[in-house]
């Protein structure tokens, strides 16, 4: 049975598991964190923050008839 971990413990093991090539779901059951926190850690090991930002491009970016719609909402008075 797992006693309450600190944060640096947690961090410590998500890094020790991913390591040993667990999956986010074995990793987030055994160590009892979420998701985002193991992507997070990943992240933070591996440097690599490129699909962040590729996520926030794409939340970013209207498609051209939302864009179209928007301009339009925007310029009729109510």
């Amino acid at each position: 049975m797992l006693t309450a971990l600190s944060a640096k413990d947690k961090e410590a093991l998500v890094i020790d598991l991913l390591e040993k090539n667990h999956t986010t779901r074995e990793i987030a059951k055994i160590a009892r964190v979420s998701f985002s926190y193991i992507k997070k850690t990943r992240m933070k090991l591996t440097g690599d923050a490129s699909d962040e930002r590729q996520e926030d491009q794409k939340k970013k970016t209207l498609s051209i008839p939302s864009q179209a719609f928007k301009l339009f909402w925007r310029a009729s008075p109510l």
